[in-house]
């Protein structure tokens, strides 16, 4: 039991450092006024401004928000708590069943 405890642990120290750094790389502000310069101006052939077509993200310059990054981070500490959940079982069970095996070659 203490196992799977500090596996738990170090998943979630895992996850927290993840989610820290997620937060550094996707919400550093906008990087055209950070280093002082303008986006391009994007006009058509009649100098009208242009619409850029296929960019219809929500939640900021790269298409995702911190929610939506964070909540992946979490159901990737899911996945990972359950496959090492499935592993430490299948473990258990393994030991469960070489140990009846010594038994009955015992005896």
């Amino acid at each position: 039991m203490k196992n799977i405890l500090y596996i738990i642990v170090i998943l979630l120290v895992a996850a927290a450092i993840s989610a820290g750094t997620y937060a550094l790389v996707e919400n550093n502000g906008d990087s055209a006024s950070m280093q002082g310069g303008t986006p391009p101006n994007m006009t058509n052939t009649e100098g009208m401004p242009a619409r850029p077509e296929g960019e219809h993200h929500e939640g900021g310059g790269h298409g995702t928000s911190f929610a939506g990054g964070l909540s992946g981070v979490f159901v990737t500490l899911g996945k990972l708590t359950a496959i090492t959940v499935v592993i430490a079982l299948l473990q258990k069970g393994f030991d469960l069943l070489s140990a009846m095996n010594l038994k009955t070659i015992q005896n």
